[in-house]
């Protein structure tokens, strides 16, 4: 069955959707689909994502800060394409401005739905408006992503300048007020400008949210507290947004967890959020008898794995590492990387535990370098905070021994 196939009659089991019937087909794969409306010109992107998404109201806060920073880094990278912005300065360096022009969590049918319009592109002779939906399921995230762009830029914006100051005389083009008052990008107007491409993204959307019969057939359920790890053998809470996505395992190790935080992919930019990963390292081995010596064993090994990285694709790698001071015979290293990958430099966090059992544990955040290593060093207390090793009786017996497998996709292709 092919994935189309398969979000018409609901055989994927997660969400059963009829599509627009003016949707043609451009190419399928097996996670997505391309189309293009014959009606509107308009050019989707239908897929589904291993990253979870959990728009619970506690972690919107963070959701809409991330959502912010993707679109601005998305919104430069773009701007920086264009030949005659060499010398220019793009607006998201003005605080006052977000390529941001919506953002909000819809309930359909009792079901929370992230829908996102941005602006890639705002300049004379170029607009470009991207709209997205995100749909949780129970093991995946779906994305609906539509956008639309015109050469001819202002006219919107003109033509209710003009009106408003025409209705209220006494304002100028130097009043504060102006400009406020003047949201040309609010739905109301979207009927007098119904070929401008913010109203093209914005009924595309509806049509999908309202007129596609769309049907949640199993919903994401959040989670909280902590997340028991028998692959791992350990247990940890990951801070908020971050949810556990085990369909990764069947790709990667199985004694490595990840936990995600799912949102809009960038056209343009190559920044990527933070990845959360616990590992268990089963292949390795401690030697050393001394905890001295094991601590020093403990930081060549993550000097040596992480340098390995160059074997995956990684270039230009940099480490530092830190031994914490041995306390209850406890054996921990710190580890920081920074590393260029598929266009982009990203870095990573870790800590490096070995337990009372010589047992050899990885904890890590990952990100793009947009991303503050302060923050993820925030995340990385959270995890530590509330680590743990499982008991033999917490362990399902099938799994107390995880045998050793090698990845079989490179890590860092999964932190888009």
């Amino acid at each position: 069955m092919s994935f189309l196939n398969d979000l018409k009659t609901g055989n994927n089991q997660t969400l059963k959707i009829s599509l627009p019937k003016s949707l043609q087909l451009e190419d399928e794969f097996p996670l997505g689909a391309r189309l293009n409306d014959r009606k509107t010109g308009l050019s989707w992107h239908v897929g589904r994502s291993m990253g979870m998404l959990d728009l619970s109201p506690e972690n919107r806060e963070s959701i809409f800060e991330n959502l912010e920073l993707i679109a601005a880094s998305d919104f430069d990278a773009y701007f920086e394409t264009l030949d005659e912005n060499k010398e220019k300065t793009s607006r998201t360096k003005s605080e006052q401005w977000s390529p941001i022009i919506q953002k909000e969590v819809i309930d359909v049918d009792g079901h929370k739905i992230l829908s996102i319009i941005r602006r890639l592109s705002y300049q004379p002779g170029s607009e470009v408006v991207i709209g997205d939906l995100l749909i949780p399921t129970s093991d995946t995230t779906y994305m609906f992503t539509v956008h639309a762009g015109t050469n001819t830029t202002g006219y919107r914006e003109s033509v209710l300048m003009s009106k408003l100051l025409a209705s209220e005389p006494e304002l100028n083009l130097d009043d504060k007020e102006l400009f406020a008052k003047n949201n040309s990008d609010d739905e109301k107007y979207d009927d007098e400008f119904a070929e401008h491409p913010l109203s093209l993204v914005r009924n595309a959307l509806k049509r999908i949210l309202y007129h596609s019969k769309l049907k949640v057939l199993s919903p994401y359920q959040p989670t909280t507290g902590e997340v028991i790890l028998p692959n791992v053998g350990c247990a940890i809470q990951p801070p908020q947004q971050f949810v556990h996505a085990p369909i990764y395992t069947m790709m990667m190790s199985p004694t490595l967890a990840m936990f995600t935080q799912k949102l809009i992919e960038p056209f343009v930019s190559t920044i990527s959020l933070c990845g959360l990963n616990v590992w268990q390292l089963t292949d390795e081995r401690i030697n050393a008898t001394e905890p001295s010596s094991q601590l020093d064993e403990l930081e060549a090994l993550a000097i040596e794995t992480l340098n390995k990285w160059e074997d995956e694709g990684a270039e230009n790698i940099r480490v530092q590492t830190k031994k914490y001071a041995l306390t209850n015979n406890e054996r921990k290293v710190e580890s920081y990387v920074v590393f260029d990958v598929q266009n982009r430099t990203s870095h990573a966090l870790a800590i490096w535990l070995l337990d009372e059992q010589m047992r050899i544990f990885r904890i890590d955040v990952s990100a793009s370098t947009k991303v503050p290593v302060e923050k993820m060093r925030g995340f990385l207390q959270v995890m530590m905070n509330s680590f743990r090793v499982l008991r033999p009786d917490e362990i399902p017996q099938e799994k107390a021994k995880p045998q050793p497998q090698s990845p079989t996709k490179k890590w860092w292709q999964f932190w888009k």
